[in-house]
């Protein structure tokens, strides 16, 4: 075999091998608590990254070898999270995921390597290289040049290289994000335990309350729990379930923000929807995305609203999703975007045989378009607690039933936890009797109770 040949197959196989391994060399894997996908390339050679959607990257350069080594993290099972942390045997714990992280290293070489012969051998066959022999050639020198670099890379890692990292996007505070996530992680369990003990005590004064201003004697009611702008926030799913639970509620209308950035990573908080076993009516926000839309399609108590009417315990919810929830942007619809969603809801009113009771959206600009047109309009958006009794329609915002996640944790003034219970007579779910609302301060370590007594 002439050497100009030689090297013409040689530069096929690595060519193709470089192919693959870019093109198909991902792999996810389960560590524990954590879902990551294991991934290489030759953009930045030399270094590791990390990548925590949406929070942006960390990176470092570790090793001499032509080629990257990324690390994203798809998803943290919040559940698993708390058994690490509560498990007294952490040296067992972590020692675990260091032979799992192993295991799934060694997976992800052996990936890599047969993608390199299968590369190589493709391109190979596809130049045409009719003798068996140049095929085994060029897959064999793919094999060689990953092999190398990934030994290579194996043989110069420096781990200490990320004790001074470069960070990108909200990461570049990762200081102050760690110490956050610290605290949170110690404190969320904690949290969540104060809003379910509190969400008790509030449904006893309740019972005090109804006692003095009784709504039904009958037992001839349904409740409908208004809920909005969680924003991950995993506390606050303690608070809904045990409001759920107290006050033995037919139904909740979520009028969007369930996450804070919309990426999967953020999905694991709605598995514990499921559990609540009511029906669950939720709108999408603006800091939703396609993604998010399609897990809460997948949950069975869940009925996601886009354009449509939805009957539930004779009560009709008509909902539209906001604009920016189309897409991965967290930023608000423009105006346009709110002109044509009123067009749509407009033509898609005219068209039902009944006005729907409720009407369902993210954003109070979408909402107040219809004052005086359908009964009830709920949103949430702003975050702050509103009511008002105008046209013949009662416009209701929940405010925010995370206390608006991270936001909440920044803001000079504290945000309480707020939610609002709607109360419909059976006989008559035209208008709603009374709503009673309720707000949750992790702060003063306190809470609101107020009854509002409607006017059909």
């Amino acid at each position: 075999m002439k050497k100009s040949r030689l090297a013409f197959i040689a530069l096929v196989g690595i060519i193709g091998a470089l192919i693959f391994i870019i093109l198909f060399g991902k792999m996810d894997v389960n560590i524990n608590a954590f879902e990551v996908q294991l991934s290489i390339n030759i953009i930045e050679p030399g270094y590791t990254k990390l990548l925590f959607p949406p929070l942006g990257e960390i990176k470092a350069k570790t090793h001499s070898s032509p080629i990257q080594f990324t690390v994203l993290l798809k998803n943290i099972n919040p559940e698993i999270v708390k058994e690490v942390i509560n498990n007294p045997d952490k040296e067992r714990v972590f020692n675990d995921i260091k032979i799992k992280s192993i295991e799934s290293v060694k997976k992800f070489i052996f990936k890599l390597l047969f993608l390199s012969v299968l590369g190589s051998g493709i391109l190979g066959y596809l130049f045409k290289f009719k003798a068996v022999s140049e095929i085994l050639v060029c897959s064999l020198i793919g094999f060689l040049i990953v092999s190398t670099f990934i030994f290579w890379g194996y043989l110069t890692f420096d781990h200490n290289a990320f004790l001074d990292p470069e960070y990108s996007g909200v990461l570049k505070d990762a200081p102050w994000i760690m110490r956050l996530a610290e605290e949170t992680i110690a404190s969320v369990d904690k949290l969540g335990n104060m809003l379910e003990v509190t969400a008790q005590n509030a449904y006893l004064l309740f019972e005090k309350l109804d006692e003095l201003e009784p709504l039904e004697s009958d037992g001839d009611l349904i409740k409908v729990l208004h809920i909005s702008d969680i924003h991950n926030n995993v506390a606050a799913m303690d608070f809904v379930e045990q409001v759920v639970q107290s006050f033995d509620i037919d139904m909740i209308i979520d009028t969007g923000d369930i996450t804070d950035y919309g990426t999967p990573i953020e999905g694991s908080l709605l598995n514990r929807i499921e559990k609540l076993k009511i029906p669950y009516i939720f709108i999408a926000g603006n800091h939703d995305s396609p993604s998010i839309i399609d897990k809460m399609k997948n949950l069975k108590n869940v009925k996601v609203l886009e354009e449509e009417a939805v009957e539930v315990k004779d009560i009709s919810i008509f909902g539209i999703a906001d604009p920016a929830s189309k897409t991965n942007d967290i930023k608000p619809a423009t105006k346009i975007d709110f002109e044509k969603d009123i067009d749509k809801i407009t033509n898609k009113l005219n068209e039902l045989e009944n006005t729907p009771q409720i009407l369902a959206v993210h954003n109070p600009r979408t909402g107040r378009a219809f004052k005086g047109k359908v009964p009830v309009i709920l949103y949430g958006h702003t975050h702050s607690f509103e009511i008002e009794e105008t046209q013949g329609t009662i416009m209701i915002n929940a405010g925010t039933t995370g206390s608006a996640g991270i936001r909440g944790l920044q803001a000079a003034k504290e945000i309480p936890y707020s939610m609002v219970l709607i109360y419909y007579d059976k006989r008559n779910t035209h208008f709603p009797k009374a709503v009673d609302v309720i707000k949750i301060y992790s702060i003063k370590k306190g809470f609101t109770l107020e009854r509002i007594w409607l006017s059909d």
